[in-house]
């Protein structure tokens, strides 16, 4: 028969298993918003350098010299 430690000892281990596994699936939600994120950056610096492309040089140095004087 288990003594009153043990069965403590039993719930302990029991808990820490499924605090665990919460830990784990919010590891997995931030792994996946994570892919995501990094999804839209790249999707954005794929948008600029479309844009970058498509703009004249001399425009380019004007958009340039707005954002460095902001």
């Amino acid at each position: 028969m288990a003594t009153e430690q043990e069965k403590n000892r039993a719930c302990e281990n029991e808990y820490d298993g499924v605090e665990k596994m919460e830990l784990v699936g919010e590891i997995l939600d931030l792994r996946t918003k994570l892919a995501e994120a990094n999804e839209r950056i790249k999707n954005a610096c794929k948008q600029i350098a479309t844009i970058m492309l498509s703009t004249k040089p001399t425009s380019r140095l004007k958009t340039r010299d707005l954002w460095t004087k902001t």
